[in-house]
């Protein structure tokens, strides 16, 4: 949910970002407006959509009639959240948490195992077809990209350096430094190092980061053509490096540190 909340967030200020490249007039009371619609809103329609498909789901009683119900759900909050331009990913976010918060007391027990066997189904088959398509796309990528090789190596070993030390110089503090809230201090007891370690190693992207990139406009303010290709080569190169590279090494990093086992 924290990660989802994260991809909508960025994807607001990616809206924004676009349309002050393609010309458009962006100050702060634009901005403001434009995170509210976007990101208020999906929270909005997200409530709306977790009373009301958990009212449907509290009378339903067949576990087709549910399982039927929440692969509808999705698409019904997300068709909501794009009328009115708000963030259709914070919507089903705020909607599956709320629904899946309550789910022993919306659905029977029934209901609750074909759900959830039904679900890791379609996860599974989801995420293979979404990698399946990134894959597929790599070779037009490729073909368009007419930057020297030096600069696309350079740029990419930049990109990937950046992102890499990043999230450590971002996990750390907020890791410790929120110790320095008394009430943060009293609830919980102070980490090793080695738990931001594996979180840090755990930073992965996926495909948010490709519909972003494949989102860029073709030109910008003036009409002025501007090495899209090589946003797109990025965002490939950063989801291959990290799904392949932290996503591989990660079980490996986790037993070294010997993190203890969730109790």
């Amino acid at each position: 949910g924290e990660s989802l909340l994260n991809d909508a967030t960025a994807l607001v200020l990616f809206r924004v970002a676009a349309l002050a490249a393609v010309g458009s007039a962006v100050g702060v009371a634009e901005v403001s407006i434009e995170v509210l619609r976007s990101a208020g809103g999906g929270v909005l329609v997200g409530v709306l959509g977790a009373v009301l498909f958990g009212f449907v789901h509290k009378r339903i009683t067949d576990p087709l009639l549910d399982n039927a119900l929440s692969l509808i759900i999705p698409f019904a909050v997300v068709f909501v959240a794009e009328e009115i331009h708000a963030s259709g990913v914070m919507a089903v976010v705020v909607t599956g948490l709320a629904l899946g918060h309550k789910l022993p007391v919306l659905m029977t027990a029934a209901s609750r195992l074909q759900v959830g066997a039904v679900w890791r189904l379609v996860r599974f088959l989801l995420e293979g077809l979404v990698f399946l398509l990134v894959g597929l796309q790599l070779p037009d990528v490729l073909q368009d990209l007419d930057e020297p090789l030096g600069r696309v190596v350079g740029v990419t070993a930049a990109v990937l350096g950046t992102l890499f030390l990043a999230r450590f110089v971002w996990l750390f503090p907020v890791t410790y430094l929120t110790r320095l809230v008394p009430s943060v201090r009293r609830g919980t007891a102070r980490k090793p190092v080695k738990y931001p370690l594996v979180i840090g190693w755990a930073g992965m992207r996926g495909v948010v980061t490709l519909a972003a990139a494949l989102a860029l406009p073709l030109t910008v303010a003036g009409g002025r053509e501007y090495p899209r290709e090589l946003f797109i080569w990025l965002a490939f190169a950063v989801i291959v490096a990290t799904l392949v590279g932290q996503g591989a090494t990660l079980p490996i990093v986790a037993r070294r540190l010997k993190l203890p086992p969730d109790d």
